[in-house]
C-alpha cells in the first residue's frame, strides 16, 4: 500500500512543443508514507509528449496467457508423397489449384474422362474441389500431366470453436456493454440514412427468423449444397448487432455449418469471390481459422485488388496469434474490448491487429426471439463493418482507401500509446469519423495504462477533437495516490504519455493494482466528458 510518494525524476524539455524525452538517470517512485484521502499528495512523472509512439510495449495483464512467439503458419501444399500411415481407401477433401484458365479447363476435361467427380469450382481462382483417396490424389497429379498443386481441406470455424490449438479461454473477459454499445461508439441510431446504398456481405452460419432482423435489407446466399441447414445463433447475433448500428444492404453467405459452426476453406473463398462480383462494398467475416489457405489468400487478393473492404476476427483465445483470413495483408482484423475500453483477455493480439471494438457482453439476437450476451472477436467485427458502411454512404465520393483512412485516423488511443500489438490503431470511433470536417470540436480523452515486466507504468491522454489544445491535464490515482501531469499545445489527434517505475512494495499488500486517470482542459468545455477517464486492472507480476 501507498504510505507516502517520493519522486526522484529529473525532467527536461527538448525543442519543439510536442516532444519531450525520457529522463536521462532512470524513472523511480518511492512508496513512503499514505496521504489521506482528502489532501492527495500530486508530483509529476516523467513526461514523454509524442504524437507517435511505433513501439510496441508488452504489458502484464490479469488474465492474460503469457507472451507466446507468433506461430510460423505455410501454405498447405500437398507435396507428391503422403505420409506413409494415410489411409489408401479413405476420402479426403482436396482442393487443386491451376495456374491459368487453360489448365483449369484441361483437369476440368480430364477430370470427367476418367471418372473424377467434382464436388465444387471456383473458376475465377483456377481451383477445382474433389473428395479423393491418396492414390487417386497421385493419377490426378501424375496422369493428368497438368502443372498443379494443392491443398488438404483448411477448417474455419467460428473463433469459439478453435480448441484444436489452443485451449479455451477461461479468464475474467471484463465489464459488458449490453445495449450501450451503440452509444459508446457514436453512431447516431436516429439517422435512417445511414448505410443506405452499400452493401456488406455477411459470411457466417444460416440465420434464424429473429424480430431483430425482420426490418432489415437481408438477402440469405446459400452456395453449397447444405445437408445440414441448421439456422444458429451465431450468426444471428452477428447479424442483429450489424443491422442494429446501420441500415446497409446485406447479402448473408451460409459459409459455416449451423449445428457445429464450422466450414471450409473452399466455401470461404467461393462466397468471397461471389460477394465481390455482386458488388459487395464490404466483407464482413466473424470467423477464423489457425490454418493458412493458398486458396483463401488468393481469394482475399481477388477482393483486394477489385476495392472491396475485407474485415476479419481476430480470434478468441487469448493468445499471441492472429488468426487467419485477418492475419493476412489488407485484412482488417478486429480485436474486442470491454465496457472500461481495455482489450479482453480473450481477445488474440500480435502485429497484425488493425484496430478494436466492442465484443464483451453485447446485447443481441439468440433463439426463440430471444436477447443474450453476445461476446467475442465474432461481436466486434460487425461493429466495424457497419461503422465503415455508415461512412461510405455518408461519403459517397470517398474511395475504399480514404474511408480506410478516416477509420484508423480517428480510432482511439488505448493500451500502449500509438500503434500497439493488442490494440492496433486502438477502439473504433463512429463520432469521430463522422465529425472529421467539422472545426471547433475540443475533446481530450483518457487513453492507454500499461504496465511492463520492469514495472514501468505508462499512462496516456489523447486529443480526440478538431483543435488544438492548449492545456491537458492528465491525472493518475494510484492506491489512493493522486499524480498530476500536465501538456501543452497538444495538437488534433496527438497522443501524450506519462511515465514511471513503481517499486516492487507496492504489490506486498495486494494481488490487483488499480489505476485510474483522469483527464480535464482547463477553461474549456470538453464536448465529451464520457470519454475522460479511464481504469485498468494489473495482476501481480
Amino acid at each position: 500500500m501507498f504510505s507516502s510518494l517520493r519522486n526522484n525524476l529529473r525532467t527536461w524539455k527538448l525543442a519543439g512543443v510536442l516532444l519531450f524525452a525520457l529522463v536521462a538517470t532512470g524513472l523511480l517512485l518511492w512508496l513512503l508514507a499514505r496521504p489521506s484521502a482528502t489532501s492527495p499528495e500530486t508530483k509529476p512523472l516523467a513526461l514523454q509528449n509524442t504524437s507517435r509512439l511505433a513501439a510496441p510495449a508488452r504489458i502484464s495483464k490479469h488474465g492474460r496467457h503469457p507472451t507466446k512467439e507468433v506461430s510460423q503458419s505455410s501454405p498447405s501444399i500437398i507435396s507428391e508423397q503422403f505420409s506413409e500411415n494415410a489411409d489408401e481407401y479413405a476420402y479426403q477433401a482436396y482442393t487443386i489449384i491451376l495456374r491459368n484458365e487453360e489448365d483449369y479447363q484441361r483437369l476440368k476435361d480430364w477430370a470427367a474422362a476418367n471418372g473424377f467427380r467434382i464436388v465444387g469450382e471456383l473458376p475465377r481462382l483456377f481451383a477445382l474441389h474433389f473428395e479423393l483417396t491418396p492414390s487417386e490424389y497421385r493419377r490426378i497429379h501424375h496422369d493428368s500431366r497438368i502443372d498443379l498443386a494443392a491443398e488438404e481441406e483448411i477448417l474455419i470455424h467460428t473463433p469459439d470453436q478453435l480448441l484444436d490449438k489452443y485451449p479455451e479461454w477461461t479468464g475474467n473477459p471484463g465489464p459488458a456493454f449490453g445495449a450501450n454499445y451503440r452509444h459508446y461508439l457514436g453512431v447516431d441510431t436516429a439517422n435512417a440514412e445511414r448505410g443506405q446504398g452499400v452493401t456488406i456481405a455477411l459470411l457466417d452460419t444460416p440465420l434464424l427468423s429473429h424480430p431483430a432482423l425482420d426490418k432489415a435489407k437481408i438477402t440469405p446466399i446459400a452456395l453449397r449444397d447444405n445437408t445440414d441447414d441448421t439456422a444458429s445463433d451465431h450468426g444471428t447475433a452477428v447479424a442483429s448487432i450489424l443491422t442494429s448500428l446501420s441500415n446497409a444492404n446485406i447479402l448473408a453467405y451460409e459459409v459455416l455449418d449451423g449445428e457445429t459452426g464450422t466450414g471450409s476453406a473452399f466455401d470461404l473463398a467461393n462466397a468471397i469471390v461471389d460477394a465481390v462480383d455482386r458488388g459487395a462494398d464490404i466483407i464482413s467475416m466473424s470467423l477464423a481459422s489457425y490454418s493458412d489457405s493458398v486458396l483463401l489468400q488468393n481469394a482475399v487478393q481477388y477482393a483486394l485488388e477489385r476495392q472491396v473492404i475485407l474485415v476479419a476476427a481476430a480470434g478468441n483465445n487469448g493468445v499471441e496469434e492472429v488468426c487467419y483470413p485477418a492475419a493476412y495483408d489488407g485484412v482488417l482484423a478486429v480485436g474486442a474490448i470491454d465496457a472500461n475500453g481495455n482489450v479482453s483477455g480473450f481477445s488474440n493480439y500480435g502485429e497484425e491487429i488493425t484496430l478494436v471494438a466492442p465484443g464483451v457482453g453485447l446485447q443481441a439476437a439468440s433463439y426463440d426471439d430471444e436477447y443474450a450476451f453476445f461476446s467475442g472477436t465474432s461481436a466486434a467485427v460487425p461493429c466495424v463493418s457497419a461503422v465503415l458502411a455508415n461512412y461510405m454512404a455518408a461519403n459517397p465520393s470517398a474511395t475504399p482507401e480514404d474511408t480506410l483512412v478516416a477509420l484508423l485516423q480517428n480510432c482511439n488511443d488505448t493500451e500502449a500509446p500509438g500503434f500497439d500489438a493488442l490494440s492496433g490503431f486502438g477502439i473504433l470511433d463512429a463520432e469521430r469519423m463522422d465529425s472529421i470536417t467539422e472545426t471547433g470540436i475540443t475533446d481530450a480523452a483518457a487513453a492507454g495504462i500499461t504496465l511492463d515486466s520492469d514495472n514501468t507504468l505508462t499512462v496516456s491522454a489523447q486529443n480526440t477533437g478538431t483543435e488544438t489544445l492548449p492545456q491537458i491535464l492528465l491525472t493518475t490515482q494510484i492506491n489512493g495516490v493522486s499524480i498530476t501531469n500536465t501538456f501543452e499545445d497538444v495538437a488534433p489527434g496527438t497522443i501524450v504519455s506519462a511515465q514511471g517505475t513503481l517499486p516492487d512494495e507496492v504489490w506486498q499488500n495486494t494481488d490487483d493494482l488499480m489505476v485510474r486517470t483522469t483527464v480535464t482542459t482547463p477553461n474549456i468545455d470538453d464536448a465529451r466528458p464520457r470519454n475522460q477517464t479511464h481504469a485498468q486492472v494489473f495482476g501481480v507480476q
